[in-house]
């Protein structure tokens, strides 16, 4: 993946057939970083660059640089977003307008929400609908500057380039309601914990322990709903992914927030929750940060799901 290797499956569903939805003009991006030597080979990171979580100063979207998505004049522009990177985490604006979440990793939001910017962590992905209401012309999508704990400066960059062209006859609003997401049931079980820490001799911790791949680190039982709460001892984000299974996140206040995940982004010293549900699958599964140089290196474990 660090090498390119990433692209998009699309699902498509419900929300696809909205008329409103389905008139937007669909674009996909997948973004990615590289760090490319003067003979366009990739250089290999250094000891300290994995320690932190990799960065190349070469930012693309669909592997071109600053490549141009339309939208019509008083029109949509339906945004479907990767982000496929090792470790950068994009923090999204697109300039002069603001854009309305639709769906994010697991599927479609129950409402559309309105939102001036998006973080957007390493696996995570998101749709925006943008309009085109503003005076024809063409419109940055920026990344602006966000601090993960890496000891590498943010910046602010240009991704792409939202160009009007032509225009939208009629006028029409989003839907107001998009799916419906049932709150998953607070469980019995206790609250798992899992802290994540930095280890010695170049490596990432779960519970104290790096991967191993003939031992099973969480059993869980077909059909339990259980809460998850990863406690982030270290001075580094981690974006969290657990395969297979679809989880909510736990808001301030105390509910989870009736969305489908599978990546969560679990800021430096603090820690977040999650209620996920164990219900249609046995087998072996894992969990693991999803900046690449931090799970190679011991950030990751094994679910298996009896």
């Amino acid at each position: 993946m660090a090498r390119g290797l990433a692209g998009l499956l699309i699902v498509r569903g419900e929300i696809d057939r909205m008329p409103e939805i389905a008139l937007a003009r669909e674009h996909h991006l997948v973004l990615q970083d590289f760090d490319p030597a003067a003979n366009g080979v990739l250089r290999e990171p250094s000891v300290m660059e994995r320690m932190v979580g990799r960065e190349g100063p070469l930012i693309t979207v669909n592997g071109r640089v600053r490549p141009q998505f339309s939208v019509a004049k008083d029109g949509w522009a339906r945004l479907r977003i990767l982000n496929a990177s090792a470790s950068p985490y994009y923090r999204l604006r697109i300039e002069e307008h603001s854009f309305f979440v639709i769906g994010v990793d697991g599927g479609p939001l129950p409402a559309p929400v309105e939102m001036e910017e998006w973080l957007l962590a390493p696996g995570e992905r998101v749709e925006l609908m943008a309009r085109g209401a503003r005076a024809p012309g063409s419109y940055r999508l920026l990344s602006l500057p966000y601090r993960r704990g890496a000891p590498i400066a943010p910046t602010q960059f240009t991704l792409a380039d939202l160009v009007y062209e032509g225009e939208m006859e009629g006028d029409y609003e989003l839907p107001g309601r998009l799916a419906s997401i049932d709150p998953l049931p607070a469980p019995f079980s206790r609250v798992r914990s899992f802290t994540l820490a930095q280890g010695m001799m170049m490596s990432f911790t779960i519970n104290g322990r790096t991967f191993r791949a003939d031992r099973v680190d969480t059993e869980v039982a077909l059909g339990a709903v259980e809460d998850w709460e990863f406690v982030n001892t270290t001075a580094m984000d981690h974006p969290m992914h657990v395969h297979t299974n679809a989880f909510q996140v736990i808001g301030s206040d105390g509910e989870p927030v009736r969305a489908w995940k599978d990546v969560v982004n679990v800021p430096a010293q603090s820690r977040t929750r999650i209620r996920i549900a164990f219900r249609d699958y046995t087998g072996i599964s894992l969990y693991h940060c999803h900046i690449l140089d931090h799970e190679g290196m011991g950030m990751m474990g094994t679910l298996a799901i009896r």
